[in-house]
């Protein structure tokens, strides 16, 4: 395999031969004799064929060989799709055509990954890579980040990602109020009218959890607190009183809101 050593060649010499000659041998592969022994041995680079001489005795004795230098088999991965920033990948560590191994990440910018796959040992196979796409996570914008109006009035939210083409969806919930409701997307302005429940003489809070999604990727919630406050009466106490001329009037006024 390409890139990778020869199992040691092994000549054995004898019948009076003192030594024994090699040719052929590309760079990268060498022979050494040891003994009535010759080694070949290294790491080629393309396909050789040497021939081996002996050298004395009564006829030198000529063999030759060939070794082949296969490429290696390129490993074939189904191309992820692209992940959201942040997510962990996990790639196969066997490919479509049976070639074990492992991947490594080796670089990574803010638009994609690229990993290295190494095939184990043996398998006469090469490294490749695959770029995965990453998508960027949204981040989301109220305008304004609170709201505060009487009872009757409508929200004027405006909603903003990092990340063009967001939808935006909410949730809302609320203790004594109406008007309110949740949305799954499609709408990037929350307008809705809200109103204290009949008899509120307090001020309510709507509560309403925002998130942007792109591409799959979501991005954190942020919360909008609105705040409703109820409108005040007047109570007089009694409505109709009857002075002498030159009195102070002395008429108590109240309202059922704080």
């Amino acid at each position: 395999c390409a890139g990778n050593p020869i199992m040691a060649i092994e000549y054995t010499f004898g019948g009076g031969a003192t030594a024994a000659t090699v040719t052929g041998l590309p760079a990268g592969i060498t022979a050494a004799t040891t003994g009535n022994m010759v080694t070949i041995s290294g790491t080629p680079t393309a396909n050789f064929t040497y021939t081996l001489t002996t050298v004395g005795g009564c006829t030198p004795v000529v063999l030759t060989g060939t070794v082949a230098v296969a490429n290696g088999i390129v490993p074939v991965f189904t191309q992820q799709a692209p992940v959201c920033t942040g997510t962990a990948v996990n790639l196969p560590t066997t490919s479509t055509n049976g070639i074990t191994g492992s991947w490594q990440q080796t670089a990574l910018t803010t638009t994609n990954a690229t990993y290295e796959f190494t095939p184990d040992a043996g398998q006469c196979a090469v490294t490749t890579t695959m770029i995965v796409a990453l998508n960027p996570i949204p981040v989301v914008t109220a305008t304004p980040a609170s709201e505060s109006f009487c009872s009757g009035g409508t929200t004027a939210i405006q909603l903003s990602s990092t990340v063009p083409g967001a939808q935006f969806t909410w949730t809302a919930s609320a203790a004594n109020s109406t008007g309110f409701s949740a949305s799954n997307g499609g709408s990037s302005t929350i307008n809705q009218t809200l109103t204290l429940n009949a008899g509120a003489t307090e001020a309510d809070e709507i509560t309403y959890t925002i998130t942007a999604t792109v591409n799959g990727c979501s991005s954190e919630p942020i919360v909008v607190v609105v705040t409703i406050n109820p409108s005040p009466d007047v109570i007089i106490t009694p409505d109709d009183i009857t002075i002498c001329n030159g009195a102070t009037t002395d008429i108590p006024l109240t309202s059922s809101v704080t």
